[in-house]
């Protein structure tokens, strides 16, 4: 089946901005089974905006510091906590340490107060509850974690009524409130029997820590948010939730000797960020020859642009801003994580403009990374998800001559994923397809 271009791109956006139509009306009306689809569709949209589930299940630790430092809570993968609370600024507060290994049922809580850590219940098989509250607000499916979607809510939170995901982990109700814009947990709940939330979890001010984006600013229990901190993947010890805490050894106490904190990725790496951020407001604008410009000088400038493109994405309201801002960051590291998750989520947005998917699809099709995304995609259960993907390949194949030996072995690596779709039950998906394999063929001779 041949395809004309024009009537093509034509075609494609009707039915995106058609479906979206139809799929709004739907969920007015959802049923049990079409609420926990939903959810479903959600969670992954999250997933993927945090940054993937491969790289979420990549963490064995992660360490969250919250304020000025007070409180720190290691947590390593899976079942153990470390933390250190110093509530010494009140005046019935103190200052104590507490261990749980849920793999060696072992629990020690430690007081500034005592010289030697004290026993105390084990878990029994229990996950300790900041354990399962930080690791579900900040890593949403890290490694032993596993949730089942179940429905979705609108709540009101900070003022706007937002989709909540609910879900459950071991038995136990959830919900995730997501930001439109991007798709990251603006707040984590927890459930009591009656319904009524606990545990709430305020997030806000993304900033990507290696490869994940985590909150800058958290607030617990509806108080003030305060500045927090991330690491991920720190060196410890292997004994380290083996043996029992002490206050003595300090907050620190989990770090190798002479290991430093990981710096601040708030912080700008380059001295030249007065230039970088002018630039970076070009981006902002609706695709004029300055944008272009922009993103050639943004690309030259290497990694010292990284850091400030990272924090424009919080910054960037509409979709072609935030294409603007991958494209930089892509020419820069073809395989930035934060850019591609971005891609991908604005691909799979049926609620976002059709031109702006597929500008983000052409995007991705530009790096072998980013034509990794664009495989899987194609195996979407959204027809429309994989029209924009079926589209970005054909593009991408009419082609190949100057493409990089890293996009052409991409391209080869994608056949199998073309071949299946040759039987897609959607038809345009399917001739795309025929037509894409015979382009990579013709491109081999």
């Amino acid at each position: 089946m041949q395809f004309n271009k024009t009537s093509l791109v034509g075609i494609l956006l009707v039915s995106l901005s058609y479906g979206g139509s139809l799929q709004a009306a739907e969920q007015r009306r959802q049923s049990t089974a079409d609420s926990r689809q939903e959810a479903s569709r959600l969670l992954e949209k999250a997933v993927a905006a945090k940054g993937g589930r491969e790289r979420l299940r990549s963490v064995k630790n992660v360490l969250f510091i919250h304020g000025s430092g007070s409180y720190r809570s290691l947590m390593a993968f899976p079942g153990k906590e470390w933390e250190w609370a110093d509530n010494r600024q009140n005046k019935i507060g103190s200052l104590d340490v507490t261990m749980t290994n849920c793999e060696l049922n072992i629990s020690y809580l430690s007081y500034a107060s005592e010289a030697q850590a004290r026993r105390i219940a084990p878990p029994d098989g229990a996950l300790p509850d900041n354990y399962v509250r930080n690791t579900l607000a900040f890593l949403v499916a890290p490694q032993g974690i596993d949730l089942e979607p179940i429905g979705v809510l609108k709540e009101r939170v900070n003022g706007k009524v937002l989709d909540v995901i609910q879900a459950e982990f071991r038995g136990e109700r959830i919900g995730f409130a997501l930001d439109p814009e991007t798709n990251l947990p603006s707040a984590f709940f927890r459930y009591l029997s009656t319904g009524k939330p606990y545990h709430l979890v305020l997030m806000k001010d993304y900033a990507l820590v290696d490869g994940i984006w985590m909150p800058s600013k958290v607030s617990f229990g509806g108080a003030a948010y305060l500045p927090s901190t991330f690491e991920i993947n720190l060196d410890i010890d292997e004994q380290f939730f083996e043996k029992p805490p002490n206050v003595a050894a300090g907050p620190d106490a989990f770090r190798l000797r002479g290991q430093a904190p990981k710096p601040s990725p708030a912080q700008p790496v380059s001295s030249s960020t007065r230039g970088i951020e002018e630039w970076i407001n070009e981006l902002m604008q609706e695709g004029d020859a300055e944008t272009e410009e922009a993103i050639g000088e943004l690309t030259r400038q290497g990694r010292a642009a990284i850091v400030p493109l990272e924090k424009a994405f919080a910054t960037a309201k509409s979709p072609n801003a935030r294409i603007n801002v991958a494209r930089a960051l892509l020419g820069i590291d073809s395989g930035h994580e934060g850019a591609l998750g971005v891609l991908e989520t604005l691909v799979a947005d049926s609620r976002a403009e059709p031109r702006a998917r597929l500008g983000a699809a052409l995007v991705l099709s530009t790096t072998a990374p980013g034509i990794r995304v664009l495989t899987r995609l194609l195996g979407h259960p959204d027809a429309g998800v994989r029209r924009v993907s079926v589209f970005a390949f054909d593009e991408r194949t009419e082609s190949l001559s100057g493409a990089s030996p890293e996009v052409q072995s991409a391209i080869r690596g994608a056949i199998p994923a073309l071949k299946a779709a040759t039987k897609d039950a959607d038809e345009v998906v399917q001739g795309m397809a025929e037509e894409i394999l015979e382009q990579i063929q013709h491109n081999r001779r």
